[in-house]
Order: structure tokens, then sequence, then C-alpha cells
């Protein structure tokens, strides 16, 4: 469509054009990523004398060096993240959406993630990420590998202790069942409740934090609202747990409802 005939057309319509542009961006990129990932695969810029992909990419398809980089670097990222993935290649979210998305998600909360980031434009997503990001992935990783839980009863069968290591998302589930439980006690003869599980939802500065936050796989809490999508996200932590102790960790853990 020439410069002559855009003056012809109505200004809703060229916004409808720009966006639909951007979509065919996204898809275009996606495609791209994948070529890139099976590049890889097949260690071809080594082969080529590079010392890296970025290096490869950039000079292949004459990319700044800084682009070629975020776009090797989502691509990888992109390779775990199954959601976001499709998400970009069907033209429902779009390819900075996506690199922001890949830097902080795993395969266990990138649909909670990329659900919530519509709550923000990418400027705003950008923040977000960047507070996340003070932890790095493999902390993440760490962290996931290390958990466990412990119950042990006391000789006499007089009191429990309870301790252990969990991921942000396992913690809501034992602080969720254990509240559930003290609530289901009902009123005491002295006319108390049993307390609630503290926990603590929300850092100072409202940020979206995954180790700090327990709630940052489960919904946005940055404006102290914890938008919780259930029927999205219920799926995905359960069938990410794997269990509640990491190997060669000593645990008693109690089957059954709690």
């Amino acid at each position: 469509m020439g410069i002559g005939v855009l003056h012809e057309v109505s200004t809703d319509e060229l916004r409808l054009r720009l966006v639909a542009d951007e979509t065919v961006v996204g898809r275009l990129r996606a495609r791209q990523m994948e070529t890139i990932r099976e590049l890889d695969r097949r260690q071809t810029a080594p082969a080529d004398g590079c010392g890296s992909l970025a290096e490869w990419v950039a000079g292949r398809v004459d990319m700044a060096p800084e682009t070629a980089q975020k776009l090797v670097t989502t691509a990888e990222a992109l390779g775990r993240l199954a959601y976001v993935a499709d998400a970009l290649a069907d033209g429902a979210t779009t390819y900075d959406r996506a690199a922001e998305i890949a830097r902080i998600a795993t395969a266990c909360d990138e649909l909670e993630i990329l659900v919530g980031s519509y709550d923000f434009d990418i400027a705003g997503l950008r923040r977000q990420t960047a507070r996340r990001n003070r932890v790095t992935r493999r902390d993440e990783e760490q962290a996931f590998s290390e958990r466990y839980l412990s119950v042990q009863p006391t000789l006499d069968g007089m009191s429990w202790r309870i301790h252990g290591r969990l991921t942000g998302a396992a913690g809501v589930i034992v602080t969720e069942a254990l509240t559930a439980r003290a609530e289901g006690f009902g009123v005491f003869p002295d006319g108390t409740r049993a307390p609630p599980v503290a926990t603590s939802r929300r850092r100072p500065g409202g940020d979206l934090s995954g180790h700090w936050n327990p709630g940052w796989g489960f919904g946005w809490v940055g404006d102290g609202v914890c938008r919780r999508h259930r029927g999205l996200h219920h799926e995905r932590r359960v069938g990410c747990g794997g269990g509640w102790r990491s190997p060669g960790r000593a645990a008693h853990a109690r089957s059954g409802p709690l």
C-alpha cells in the first residue's frame, strides 16, 4: 500500500494495520528462533569458526550484536517455555513481551507470568523483571533441587517439629493447606480461634520478586492485590511439584490430608 493510498485510509484502520504488522513481526521472530535453536543443536557456529552463536547470527543476518544476543538468548529460553513460544508463534503476544518473560520464567510458572504480564506495558514489565532478576535462574534451580520438608514428632508424641526449605510455589501450597485446616477447627471453648499461618506476601516496595514473594507463581502482587488465575495455574503447579524433598535429605513426611 503506497503513501498516496494511505492518505485515504482512516486512522482506526491505520491503528489496526500497525498492530497486525507487529503480530507478523512476532511470528517471524518465533520462526527465526526455531531456526536458531536447530542451528545451535547442529553446532553451526563453532563449525564456521565463530566464538558464539550470537556472533554467528549477527554476521549472517547483518544484525547489531546486541540485537543478535537478545534473539539468541530468547530463543534458548523459549525452547523450555512452550506456552510463551506458542503464544508468540500464534500472534497472541509480542516479541518484546516474550523476550522479557523469557528472562525470568521457568517451565513451572511461565503461564502464570505470561497472564500476569498483561497488567503491565513493556516498560513496566521490564521494571518488574529487573527486580526479579536480582535472583538468578541458577539460584532458582538450586532452590528447587534443595527443597525438602521434615515433620518430626517428639518421642512422647506431644509435639511436632516441622522444618524444611520449599520453593515459593510449594510454600504457597503448604501454607494454604495449613490455613484451611486451621480454619476448620472453628471456635475453641475459650472463644478463640486457631491463629492464621503467618506468611509475608509482599516485600516493601510492592515488587513481584520470586524468592521473597511466595505469591509470584500464583498471582501478581505489585499493587497489594493477589490476582490468582486458579484455572490456569493449578494444573501447572501440581505437575511441577515433583515431591517435597531433594535426594539425600532425610524427611519424615506425613501422608494423607493435613
